[in-house]
């Protein structure tokens, strides 16, 4: 290595610079008029050309090399190694990390080069970088967005922090919560990044978890690797379990196939149900049991009937469970049979209810506190926070699409229609309307005051037509 001057016409750009050729613009004219006042200050880093000595390619510093071209200077100062392709793409990315202005998604691409075309790892990159490994680490999750979540957080949507929840996502899950991040008209927004990772835990993640085909290395086999999750590097996602689904598309796949293996290895063939009333047309013809058709044994409460199922429709997909279809026995079907439980059984009862009364109780206490410590914090007047959440338990009650379609109707507000697959046939789409998110839209753009107003249309909508008279003549006085 030398630090000597070369000529300006000796040097060329080189072709593998991370942030290309093209320097244009303000920051440009502005390195331009510095150079031509007080020339180059910082060397360039050069190496010479393999097959004519006197030529240099430029491997480090490209603006300034430009800015001395445009400034007319005939030389400028250079460090002048000889270095290998490798080693020249690996100053070339160190360099460019030294940027104040590399974007974080930039500085995750450089890192991953660094992994995939040298000796480098997170430790190694870390130590040369000055940072720690959690956030090269971090850097590197960045790099997994999709376009659409990459711009978004170009673009500014959203910060840091968000963009590594997000970047954890298969690309699937990743746009869908982009889409409801940058959505003005999202009723239920996320303002946090603690409600960010509430949101993925339980729109993606709880369902998720529940994978029992890694407990069944036949099955495990015979199903495959994950073909739409992100691939489970350890080097880049450290927090991700090797061979767990991070993806709705890809848990869907993977638990069909667990579920056809399970059925079609047992012998005899395992019988398929569903945990709720009515399944589609297509489980129908498979001859799913649903519930109704069949009793679920519990524990210590096997009969000569008892034969297993698997969950193939609803809660708890995917769970082998113990059933008795045998509408004769007495045990399962006692009202079927006019079946008398024995002293043991009626025991046995009494002893489940208690604990069934003692656990609702419990979960009542536990309810009623966090009730009435949300009270404590609330004063008059009301605060545009808590309208929001009078409004938003309003919106949530089981009735109240009837009475919404009766007021966004009476305003004239164009309903929000969805399309929506067929019950009965799942080959079948319809379109429904939501007057729910109708509206839920509308009450965003609302003020304080037009939401009060709405808080008691609904009131008034939801009682009969005497109390709503009584209060429509008070309110109107």
């Amino acid at each position: 290595m030398k630090l000597q001057n070369i000529s300006v016409s000796q040097a060329y750009a080189s072709e593998t610079n991370p942030r290309g050729n093209d320097f244009n613009g303000p920051a440009l004219d502005d390195l331009v008029a510095s150079v031509k006042e007080k020339g180059v200050l910082v060397p360039i880093i050069v190496r010479p050309n393999k097959k004519d000595d006197k030529l240099y390619e430029v491997v480090a510093g490209n603006r300034r090399f430009t800015a001395a071209q445009k400034a007319g200077l005939e030389e400028i100062p250079a460090r002048v190694e000889e270095m290998s392709d490798e080693e020249a793409k690996e100053v070339q990315i160190i360099e460019n990390l030294q940027r104040e202005d590399v974007h974080p998604i930039e500085e995750g691409t450089a890192y991953r080069n660094l992994i995939e075309n040298s000796k480098y790892d997170v430790k190694t990159i870390a130590a040369r970088v000055g940072k720690s490994e959690q956030y090269v680490r971090y850097r590197l999750f960045l790099t997994n967005l999709t376009e659409k979540a990459a711009q978004a957080y170009r673009n500014g949507k959203f910060n840091d922090g968000y963009a590594v929840e997000i970047a954890k996502l298969s690309p699937d899950n990743q746009n869908q919560t982009v889409t409801k991040l940058t959505n003005s008209h999202e009723y239920n927004p996320i303002r946090t990044l603690k409600e960010l990772k509430e949101y993925i835990k339980e729109k993606f993640y709880d369902v998720l978890s529940f994978q029992p085909w890694l407990k069944n290395e036949e099955a495990n086999k015979a199903i495959g690797p994950c073909k739409f999750c992100p691939p489970n590097n350890p080097t880049l996602f450290g927090d991700v379990k090797e061979g767990a689904c991070t993806s709705t598309k890809c848990w869907e796949y993977k638990m069909q196939k667990y579920i056809d293996f399970i059925v079609n290895s047992s012998e005899p063939r395992m019988t398929k149900v569903a945990s709720h009333y009515g399944v589609s047309a297509e489980l129908q013809k498979q001859k799913v049991l649903t519930n109704g058709q069949y009793e679920e044994v519990k524990k210590n409460g096997h009969c000569k009937f008892t034969r297993d199922a698997i969950i193939v429709d609803g809660e708890g997909m995917g769970k082998i469970i113990q059933i008795c279809t045998t509408k004769s026995c007495k045990k399962h079907h006692p009202c079927e049979t006019n079946y008398e439980p024995t002293p043991e059984e009626k025991e046995m009862r009494k002893v489940e209810r208690a604990k069934e009364l003692a656990k609702a109780k419990k979960k009542k206490a536990k309810e009623d506190k966090q009730i009435l410590d949300a009270l404590e914090k609330v004063n008059y007047p009301i605060k545009t926070n808590e309208i929001d959440i009078i409004l938003d338990l309003l919106l949530c009650r089981s009735y109240v699409d009837e009475i919404l379609k009766n007021i966004c109707q009476r305003h004239g507000w164009d309903p929000v229609v969805e399309v929506q697959k067929s019950y009965m046939d799942s080959n079948k789409e319809r379109n429904v309307r939501n007057w729910e998110k109708t509206a839920r839209q509308k009450y965003v753009e609302m003020t304080d005051n037009e939401k009060m107003k709405l808080i008691f249309e609904i009131m008034l909508q939801n009682v009969w037509d005497e109390p709503r008279k009584k209060a429509i003549k008070a309110l109107t006085k």
